[in-house]
């Protein structure tokens, strides 16, 4: 009989599948997305990724690499998010990155922010892009990673601004709104157009509540999911 181990690596061995996780600031994509590669590596899978935000490296180093392009949401919203011809520059953008994840020889691709978090995409656009996933036969699934609690959902994502706050440099915090209320609310919508944006998707989901920032437990449940493909 084969342990739970080898049947996970047999898994991972055999994959062709996409990744992605969408969340506010803070909400853990990259630390989930690290700890979900290391452990597919340890057993053996070949994992390619594309992390939004280091601190310990350049955006420009990783331009190419990254999902989500910073220059072309700095245009979007420079144009006031209606302008057609970036529009189709974004997904041309995606659909590249599609075809070099595609082309690769990895069996998972983890992907920390993407489509999603441009302002004002049209659906068509989105469906386009969702096409080509389909088309190219690699499994798409998507984790959301929402920051809630008890407590409230504005006072929990105030609460994770603040300790995102002490994990980065002084020039990520100063790049945002003026006030933190005012932060607090962007991400707050950011989070409900998430939950929309996962909820109209054709693809799988996930949805994992980190307010408590309890990772490894995080970890043990996308992995779940991803081996036994609830939603």
């Amino acid at each position: 009989m084969e342990t739970g181990s080898a049947n996970e690596a047999k898994t991972w061995q055999k994959s062709r599948e996409i990744i992605h996780f969408t969340g506010i600031c803070g909400a853990g994509k990259s630390t989930l997305s690290k700890r979900i590669a290391d452990r597919i590596m340890m057993h053996g899978g070949k994992v390619i990724g594309t992390i939004d935000y280091d601190p310990h490296v350049p955006d420009y180093e990783r331009a190419h690499d990254r999902a989500f392009s910073r220059e072309l949401d700095r245009r979007n919203i420079t144009a006031g998010c209606n302008d057609t011809a970036i529009h189709e520059a974004i997904v041309e953008h995606a659909l590249e990155s599609l075809s070099r994840w595609v082309s690769s020889d990895a069996n998972v691709v983890l992907v920390d922010r993407w489509v999603e978090s441009y302002d004002g995409l049209r659906e068509d656009h989105i469906s386009r892009i969702e096409n080509t996933i389909v088309s190219s036969g690699i499994r798409m699934k998507h984790v959301l990673l929402t920051v809630g609690g008890t407590s409230g959902e504005s006072a929990s994502v105030k609460a994770r601004m603040l300790h995102t706050r002490g994990t980065r440099p002084p020039e990520w915090w100063n790049s945002g709104p003026a006030s933190l209320d005012e932060w607090v609310q962007e991400e707050v919508a950011c989070q409900n157009a998430y939950r929309e944006f996962i909820q109209r998707s054709p693809f799988e989901s996930i949805t994992v509540d980190t307010t408590d920032m309890e990772w490894s437990a995080y970890e043990a449940v996308i992995v779940d999911s991803m081996l036994h493909g609830k939603k």
